[in-house]
């Protein structure tokens, strides 16, 4: 497999800079190349450059290869294999289908680019300080007022405040499995039961593991696998415990009962649901469901854009970054459970019992993040949310450029009908 190849400005440089200077990135003409692509050879300077999307085919088939040759170099059996391929293979197919959206987006902008040029032309002769506000108008068309009209009812409907991806709405906080450090003294503690041994201490504060872990099959005779539907229950519970670390700031045991009240409203239809079966087919149902709870729960409006695709942005990362290491995951549920054990002898008589009923069930979702985790279980969860993710990424910035425009065509709209002042004198 190709390898990365780094450009260290420190160094000298190699054969091929020799006699001439360090060269721009490719992408975006701004800064030094300070690495190369192994496939492709196009120079670039950060990880966003190299995954741009005029890098997109390169990038994408890089994974791809990555994954593939990761899957083989373990001892997993064919039929396994060709499941984790299947995934791939589906996966490549919506990037596919990203890609042929992005296309098309980008005709639309052509477009659009041209009618503006076209509306400059037709403004070009005209002073629009001066002009009347009636000679302007009648330079429209028919189509662009009612365009127009239809944007100024939406600005007074929105506002002018709208937040970004880079204004995340949740509280600044840096969360324990953010943490590079985290693991970096020993080896991973997700291990046999019969093979355990005591945990040394570590000054980060992240979750214990409990001792001994919880296996799954002595808790049943035939555990769900990996293509079990349960596994979407497992990720909407991780997102539910990373919103609400960050929501109270990492401090989850300062009111053990206020967090425990939240936790029940946002895994009414998991943890804290008594309907058989499983409460999601596909992860997107799993985080559309928790962004309505939570959206609810903040008494915000639903359709609120500017909060709603963020949140679902954060919540990805933190559940993609949870799977990052093999035990962070099972850190992540069995923090919660011990929550919910905690919260269940301070309750009263009329929820304590709801409340042990989360907590067994938080328990045996445990068992089944230990048995995915030691199984490599979470490749399927963590290719399928980099996929929504993506989408919604470009989503965003689709919907990010095309309200950029609309801003930009009212304000200069609005320049345009200022009320004309004569001299009555």
């Amino acid at each position: 497999m190709p390898s990365l190849r780094v450009i260290d400005q420190d160094d000298s440089p190699g054969e091929e800079l020799q006699g001439q200077d360090q060269p721009l990135c490719n992408i975006c003409q701004k800064q030094f190349s300070n690495y190369v692509c192994p496939r492709c050879n196009l120079r670039y300077c950060s990880l966003g450059c190299y995954k741009d999307l005029q890098h997109a085919d390169c990038t994408e088939s890089f994974y791809k290869d990555s994954i593939t040759e990761e899957i083989r170099s373990r001892g997993t059996s064919d039929e396994e294999k060709q499941k984790m391929l299947q995934l791939l293979r589906r996966f490549e197919a919506e990037n596919d289908q990203l890609a042929t959206t992005h296309n098309e987006e980008e005709m639309d902008e052509k477009e659009d680019n041209d009618s503006m040029d076209d509306l400059h032309d037709r403004f070009a002769t005209i002073d629009l300080d001066k002009a009347d506000s009636e000679a302007i108008w009648a330079l429209l068309s028919d189509q662009e007022r009612k365009e127009f009209e239809a944007l100024l009812q939406f600005q007074q409907q929105q506002g002018d405040s709208h937040e970004g991806l880079d204004d995340i709405p949740i509280p600044e906080y840096h969360p324990w499995w953010n943490n590079e450090t985290i693991g970096s003294n020993k080896k991973v503690v997700i291990q046999e039961l019969e093979n355990e041994q005591e945990e040394e201490e570590e000054e980060n504060t992240f979750p214990e593991l409990p001792s001994p872990l919880p296996d799954l099959q002595t808790m049943m005779k035939s555990p769900p696998g990996p293509e079990s539907d349960l596994v979407w229950s497992l990720m909407h519970t991780a997102m539910v415990y990373c919103y609400v670390m960050r929501h109270f700031l990492g401090d989850i045991r300062e009111d053990v009962k206020d967090t425990v009240a939240v936790v029940s409203t946002l895994c009414k239809a998991t943890l804290f649901s008594s309907t058989p079966g499983y409460a999601y087919r596909n992860p997107t149902e799993a985080l559309y469901d928790l962004v309505d709870e939570i959206m609810d729960y903040e008494e915000q409006e639903a359709s609120d854009r500017s909060r709603r695709v963020p949140l679902m942005i954060v919540l990805l990362e933190d559940c993609l970054s949870l799977m990052k290491k093999q035990d962070s995951m099972v850190r992540a549920i069995s923090d919660l459970w011990r929550l919910l054990e905690s919260g269940t002898k301070k309750m009263d008589k009329t929820h304590r019992n709801a409340c042990f009923l989360a907590t067994r069930k938080s328990y045996f979702y445990l068992g089944y993040a230990v048995y995915l985790s030691r199984n490599h279980g979470l490749e399927r969860v963590k290719v399928l949310a980099m996929a929504e993710k993506e989408r919604l990424v470009l989503e965003d910035q689709a919907f990010d450029r095309q309200r950029k425009a609309a801003e930009q065509a009212v304000e200069l709209q609005q320049k345009q009908t200022k009320p004309k002042i004569t001299n009555v004198l």
